[in-house]
């Protein structure tokens, strides 16, 4: 991974049921699938996030936001990503990664 720490955005205790896997996770997905060309980390995050709102995946979708604002996506983009979603992923799901996401820049000490 060419930013950051990639176990910081597995899923938490992964690697204590599962060793193996979230090394063969970290090894595929951060080492191979991020730094594949052809799209920039901000696009990969747009993607995974929309991804992760459209199926509900909370905790996941809240490390994302926190990765993506990391990667130099700005609050306001990854909101209209879920402004973008809402009609493709339903509206509750849009609110609820909105509030996900509010509650982020907030921690993160950022306006919008």
């Amino acid at each position: 991974m060419a930013q950051g720490d990639p176990s910081h955005y597995s899923l938490p205790g992964i690697d204590l049921l599962a060793p193996d896997l979230k090394r063969i996770v970290d090894e595929s997905l951060f080492g191979q699938v991020w730094n594949r060309p052809g799209l920039s980390f901000q696009h990969r995050c747009m993607s995974t996030i929309s991804a992760l709102m459209t199926l509900g995946q909370l905790p996941l979708l809240r490390r994302q936001v926190e990765r993506s604002l990391n990667l130099g996506l700005t609050p306001e983009q990854i909101l209209e990503v879920f402004v973008h979603l809402i009609l493709y992923g339903g509206y509750i799901n849009s609110r609820t990664a909105m509030r996900v996401a509010r509650s982020m820049f907030t921690e993160q000490g950022l306006t919008v």
